[in-house]
């Protein structure tokens, strides 16, 4: 994911003009001191919450962790012992209270409770406006990750732990499925070959809804 949450907001918490802490730091000083860093602040969240963020708007500063991690659920995991989930809603708990002018620290359950009290709609999509069918392009992103770890921490906190490389869960889509957030749903990638595209699509479409789309593809055939 290109921003791996928002840290908009988080600027004014911390002077602007201050040295980055990661970016002009040795590559020694980041294979040794990043963790412990990362999971120092991390250990403190129960207390006070803004080292989280400090290091969260740090790690996207100028796309710092794609440099070090393929994604960032695994960059979460290996800095912070955290799923990316719960780091996500920490920050956005930090986020929306400064924005309206909290001041001092913040502590976690503060922070969740923030977070959780946000409209879900902003992410475009609600408990009922599943699709039966997925069809995704060379460029789509499948089904909104960020909205389905949001619905998970909102309404199946028990399953942010599970989510990840050798868990239970290898991603939101599939933890949200077993919490019965969404529905099972097919996927047919848009590929150049329309052959296979036409056979994804026949393994899960009857003969009348086939012959339906055809009608509606070539009216004019």
């Amino acid at each position: 994911m290109a921003n791996a949450v928002s840290v908009s907001d988080l600027d004014h918490l911390w002077d602007p003009k201050a040295k980055p802490l990661f970016t002009s730091k040795p590559p020694e000083w980041v294979a040794t001191y990043l963790p412990r860093y990362c999971q120092s602040v991390s250990d403190r969240a129960d207390s006070d919450c803004r080292g989280l963020a400090l290091a969260v708007r740090e790690l996207n500063r100028d796309g710092f962790w794609q440099r070090l991690f393929p994604d960032w659920e695994t960059c979460c995991l290996a800095l912070f012992k955290r799923p990316a989930a719960w780091v996500e809603q920490v920050v956005e708990g930090v986020r929306v209270l400064h924005a309206h002018g909290h001041d001092g620290a913040v502590p976690l359950q503060l922070a969740i409770t923030q977070a959780k009290a946000q409209p879900l709609a902003a992410h475009g999509a609600n408990q009922h406006s599943e699709p039966d069918l997925i069809i995704e392009g060379p460029t789509s992103y499948g089904t909104g990750q960020s909205y389905l770890l949001r619905r998970l921490a909102r309404d199946a906190p028990e399953v942010l732990d599970q989510i990840g490389p050798d868990k239970e869960f290898k991603s939101a889509r599939a933890a949200a499925i077993k919490a019965g957030i969404i529905k099972p749903v097919p996927t047919v990638r848009l590929v150049a070959d329309m052959a296979a595209v036409a056979g994804k699509l026949c393994q899960h479409l009857t003969l009348e809804q086939r012959i339906e789309l055809i009608d509606l593809l070539a009216p004019d055939l």
